[in-house]
């Protein structure tokens, strides 16, 4: 970051610490990590937070392709996560998105039957 903007103020923090920084947190995992880091995290979020979930359950996620999205029992990551965070913390589902390898399949499929 400092290489790329000059004036930048970057630091380094562990997950608890930065998730007690500020009004909102991200959480940007792999599925399989969702979880865990939840866990984790249950000390430092606290009510009143927002947690933006982009986490993406996909195939991939459990050592398959991210061709196809895994079922979660709760109906998505991110009701999942709101299952998982204390009391008064708001869980929010965004920046979900699609890798250029699998839109590039879709792509080309797409392509090939129109």
């Amino acid at each position: 970051m400092r290489e790329a903007v000059a004036d930048a103020e970057v630091e380094g923090l562990l997950n608890a610490d930065a998730a007690k920084r500020g009004p909102i947190a991200f959480l940007t995992v792999p599925f399989r990590a969702q979880s865990e880091n939840l866990n984790n995290l249950r000390e430092a979020l606290t009510a009143g937070q927002i947690l933006v979930d982009c986490t993406v359950p996909t195939a991939a996620a459990v050592s398959g392709k991210a061709t196809r999205t895994l079922g979660v029992w709760q109906g998505s990551a991110a009701q999942q996560a709101a299952e998982m965070v204390p009391e008064g913390v708001t869980v929010i589902a965004a920046l979900h998105t699609v890798s250029a390898q699998v839109l590039a399949i879709q792509t080309r499929s797409s392509t090939r039957t129109s």
